[in-house]
């Protein structure tokens, strides 16, 4: 696989920064990756390739084919690729291979310009919204932040096509931005394309997004990558931990509070009332139900058990519908990480409140799970990869390329 050097260009009020990208496998792939940002951000974006071989590298690793990157790469991330690589294939090794770099430039980028953004990306979910409020309540908060901007991507967890749901969203959010006294970037991407049914995007995105990160690396100084605590390391999230292997010489990332679940960061910031207005923890990217979630996704139903734990329902504008005994048993079902939820103390505070019908209901589900999550990580692999991705791409919806 061959990433090109990038390129900069200014189109309709929008900066575009856009490398071409080369395989050998004849997979159906956008020929280039790009970012655009407003036009107002033309001089914190860089033509430097570490960006996209971040954002690409897990691809070159999937399709098993060596990486050549031509432009510029730092050489810290050219240092630290082999140990992320390694990770990954600890915990991903039916999804990628191992694989080389050829690093065409190894040069580390200006030290002297005057990087003055503290970033967070920003999803409205709780880990993000964590991000914030620690911000905003340093004494309060076990990680303190000191940040400048948010960054509200689409293409990550919207549809490209889905563009007026993002706008409508991305709205209302630098609304809430303005009043905090910090700034929200616009940023889209068509990263997604490149992985959707291949590297599933739970693994993938969080390198992409330190990528996007970096193409604003003319200004920024640090990323923060919001964090979740992950108890089961082959399960998706706990790539947080490794998100500091990406950084450069000149733009620190790192992950936010990865060692706190959401239960703990939600029981924090449970009375605080961006929260309750504006959280959207939904893993549905092809959202065109005009709604903010879905109520029927992981993300979703986890999120609205714990708000119920809080009896807090009636304060929160998207998750005010009653959790079920139905959503439980449909939660123990699509949940990829049950054994976490007697670790993170659901059953415990279950107990407390003498819900012993959510305990049993558990406990009878937990087996029935398990066969589920053995079949999806020992069976479906099996499959031929050209024949697993035909299949994904006939049955669920996808992005546009």
């Amino acid at each position: 696989m061959i990433i090109h050097q990038p390129e900069i260009n200014i189109n309709d009020n929008e900066v575009v920064v856009s490398a071409r990208v080369e395989t050998s496998a004849k997979v159906s792939i956008p020929k280039e990756l790009w970012f655009k940002f407003p036009a107002e951000y033309q001089d914190a974006v860089s033509d430097r390739t570490e960006s996209f071989f971040s954002t690409l590298f897990l691809l070159g690793m999937h399709l098993n084919e060596d990486v050549e990157i031509r432009g510029e790469v730092s050489p810290l991330l050219a240092k630290n690729i082999h140990s992320l690589a390694d990770k990954f294939l600890q915990v991903r090794k039916k999804h990628i291979h191992r694989i080389n770099y050829d690093f065409k430039s190894l040069k580390i980028s200006d030290t002297n310009i005057t990087r003055d953004i503290r970033l967070s990306s920003f999803s409205a979910g709780a880990d993000s919204f964590y991000a914030f409020w620690s911000h905003h309540f340093p004494k309060k908060s076990q990680h303190p932040t000191n940040l400048t901007h948010g960054l509200f991507i689409h293409g990550f967890d919207i549809f490209l096509q889905n563009g007026e749901y993002y706008q409508n969203l991305f709205s209302e959010y630098r609304t809430q931005f303005t009043k905090w006294g910090l700034s929200l970037i616009k940023c889209s991407t068509n990263a997604y394309s490149f992985y959707q049914f291949r590297v599933p995007w739970e693994y993938a995105h969080i390198p992409t997004l330190a990528g996007v990160a970096m193409v604003l690396g003319n200004r920024v100084s640090n990323y923060i990558q919001p964090g979740n605590l992950v108890t089961d390391l082959s399960q998706p999230g706990s790539e947080s931990a490794w998100v500091h292997l990406l950084s450069t010489e000149s733009t620190q990332i790192s992950a936010h509070a990865e060692e706190l679940t959401r239960l703990k960061k939600l029981e924090q910031m449970i009375d605080w009332l961006p929260l309750q207005n504006h959280l959207r923890a939904c893993l549905r990217m092809n959202n065109t139900m005009g709604k903010k979630v879905c109520d029927r996704c992981e993300k979703c139903l986890t999120t609205s058990l714990i708000i119920q734990i809080f009896d807090k329902k009636e304060y929160f504008k998207t998750y005010d519908k009653k959790f079920t005994l139905a959503n439980f048993i449909y939660l123990c079902w699509i949940s990829v990480d049950l054994v976490g939820f007697k670790e993170r103390g659901f059953l415990e505070i279950h107990k407390g409140k003498k819900r012993f019908d959510f305990i049993m209901i558990y406990w009878i589900m937990f087996p029935i799970n398990f066969l589920r999550l053995f079949l999806l990580k020992n069976i479906i692999p099996l499959t031929p990869k050209p024949i697993l991705y035909k299949i994904k791409n006939l049955v669920f919806p996808k992005q546009k390329l």
